[in-house]
Parts: structure tokens; sequence; C-alpha cells
């Protein structure tokens, strides 16, 4: 009788890892600091792992999670810096103008994630498509945007004090490269392969941009 590796699991039938999201792992918080690691340290092996069944579920989460939370320590200071200024400014503690702050934090914040989310989403269609049209593959959909979404990791670099969005360029390009290797890993392909799958969409959604910059002017 033959034995199958568990589902979560990578690398070689005897020497097996389970992904850092297993719940096996520990709590919420343990296994989100795991994924994390994981994803800055070993994206491969890390979207190799993810169960067919609920990868895209798994990466999905995961993204939200490093949005909210390395957003929300990014905007924190400012926030903190207007309410200082605010409360100097009228000799209370900011009242009104103090929400309305907080309000417009609010609103930059579920804006800047629901803007990061689709464009993942988008640019993990456009990835994907590429990747059929070019050739063989070993998974689906769900596996290409599951793959861009857990190697987010680099989105921690928001945190670093006076950097935040201007940390920008470090952050997608660490991204980038760790997506292309996981997406090399997880379909079987080339790293020229991956890498021309993935920098493609990329190309277009940034000259599409600039063009309609230019048709506005």
């Amino acid at each position: 009788m033959a034995i199958m590796p568990a589902e979560g699991f990578v690398g070689s039938h005897m020497l097996q890892q389970v992904i850092p999201w297993s719940p096996s792992r520990g709590n919420l918080l343990k296994r989100w600091f795991l994924m994390l690691g994981a994803s800055l340290g070993a994206p491969v092996r890390l979207a190799q792992g993810l169960p067919p069944t609920r990868g895209l579920s798994i990466g999905i989460i995961f993204l939200l999670v490093n949005l909210a939370v390395f957003g929300l320590f990014m905007a924190l200071p400012f926030f903190l810096l207007t309410g200082i200024a605010l409360g100097g400014m009228t000799g209370t503690g900011g009242g009104p103008m103090l929400y309305q702050a907080l309000l417009q934090l609010v609103v930059f914040g579920g804006t800047f994630i629901f803007g990061v989310l689709v464009s993942t989403l988008v640019v993990g269609l456009l990835v994907h498509v590429m990747i059929v049209l070019t050739g063989r593959h070993e998974k689906g959909l769900s596996a290409t945007l599951a793959s861009l979404m857990v190697t987010s990791g680099p989105l921690c670099v928001l945190v670093v004090p006076c950097l935040g969005l201007y940390a920008s360029p470090v952050i997608i390009i660490w991204w980038f490269i760790n997506s292309v290797l996981a997406l090399q890993g997880v379909h079987g392909i080339s790293t020229v392969r991956s890498l021309m799958c993935a920098l493609v969409p990329m190309v277009l959604i940034v000259g599409g941009f600039i063009s309609l910059v230019i048709l506005g002017l």
C-alpha cells in the first residue's frame, strides 16, 4: 500500500514540513509570525506547501492581515503627530478635528487595502494567463494567486520609521523576486519563464497607467 504525503507538506517524502498556517503550529498570532518569516526567507517552500483546497483563502487572509497591521503601524505616527498638533492649537485633545483626522485615516487605510488586494488579483490573473500561454504548468489560477499573496511578507518594510510608502520600490522589488521564485516552484517552470510571466503584466499595467496619464494631460 502506497503512503502519500499529507496535504500541506512539502519536500521529500522522507522529510516533510508542515506549512506555518497549520493549526498544529499554535494560535493565530504565532502562525502569522511563522508565515511572515517563511514569506521573507523561504517563499518557494511556503507556496509549494499550501493546501490545494485552502491555499487561496490562506493567501487572502495573510495579505489582508499584512496590509492592515503594517499599514496601521505606518500611519500611526502621523495620526499621533496630528493629534498632538491639533491639541496644541486648540488647547484640548483636538476634539472634532481629531475625529475627522481619524476618519480620514480609516478611509485612506480601507482604500489602500482594497486597492492592493484588487491589484494583486488583477496581476495574478494576468500572470496566470501568461503561464498558460507559454506552455506546460502544474497548477491552476488559485495556486498562482495564492503564490503572489503569501509572498507579501516584504510589506513589513512599511513599519520602518520615517520611510513607510517611501520604501515602496524596495517592497515591490522584494515582493516581485519572491513571487517569481514561488511561481517557479509551484508550477514547475524555469526561472526565465517565471520571470517573463511575472514581468510582462507589470510592464503592461505600468505602461497603461502612464499612457492614461499622458492622454489625460
